[in-house]
């Protein structure tokens, strides 16, 4: 009695480890008012594949009911194109949404700490005031010592950030309304076939959707933030609404 029905919610797995870590840091910035985040800028990679993310369209038939074509989402068969992205945040301002393309010549053939250094030294000088904090998560790539170093000779503090804490980060919040806007915007790119002028157009329509969202909902995203590590100390470092 008294229950519904939820969808269950998508989240990296928290061990105990993880979520004492992530206790302790919530206790760390438990007495940080919606001022104090004011000065943390969000920052984060993304990939955007096409496609995915996209809400599910409902249709309604009776049992005996035959599929019509206007009741079926066809989708291209195959690898979709995928464009990496990076973008940061705060209170009052946001940079562009700047595409990352992979290096060939890495041992891995992908986005280097090079090149996110290079990133940082381009953006962030106008993205920081003095007093502010910057926020990466723990990814390699952002503990490597070519970053690190980088960060530090540039005299930007750096937010310590506890593992599996997506829902900490209110930037993932503007990735899916980012991604809902790329296909109201050019809703071809949900069955053009996979070429080199669609991943521009993919580009293209991600940019023009990033910029889009209104200045009130970075308001409102960085005015959560007392309200999220409230909820985490609540779970005891657990799993949170967010």
């Amino acid at each position: 009695m008294g229950c519904r029905k939820w969808k269950q919610l998508n989240r990296p797995e928290i061990k105990p480890i993880h979520a004492a870590k992530r206790l302790a840091w919530a206790r760390r910035y438990e007495h940080y008012t919606a001022e104090d985040w004011a000065r943390v800028k969000w920052s984060d990679e993304y990939m955007v594949e096409r496609g995915i993310g996209v809400r599910p369209t409902w249709t309604f038939l009776r049992p005996r009911d035959q599929l019509k074509n206007h009741d079926i989402h066809a989708k291209p068969c195959g690898k979709g194109i995928k464009q990496m992205f990076w973008a940061a945040f705060g209170e009052d301002i946001r940079t562009g949404l700047v595409p990352l393309d992979s290096d060939p010549e890495s041992a891995q053939g992908g986005v280097t700490a090079a090149i996110i250094l290079a990133l940082y030294r381009a953006f962030l000088p106008d993205l920081l005031q003095e007093g502010d904090i910057f926020m990466h998560d723990g990814a390699s790539i952002h503990r490597t010592y070519i970053v690190r170093e980088g960060l530090e000779e540039m005299g930007i503090e750096v937010m310590e950030w506890p593992p599996y804490s997506p829902d900490l980060n209110p930037i993932e919040n503007l990735w899916a309304l980012m991604k809902e806007e790329i296909y109201k915007l050019y809703p071809e790119l949900l069955t053009a076939p996979n070429t080199a002028s669609i991943r521009e157009l993919l580009t293209k329509a991600a940019q023009e959707a990033w910029h889009s969202i209104e200045n009130r909902v970075l308001v409102r995203l960085s005015t959560t933030m007392p309200h999220r590590v409230q909820a985490v100390i609540e779970a005891d470092g657990w799993y949170t609404k967010y």
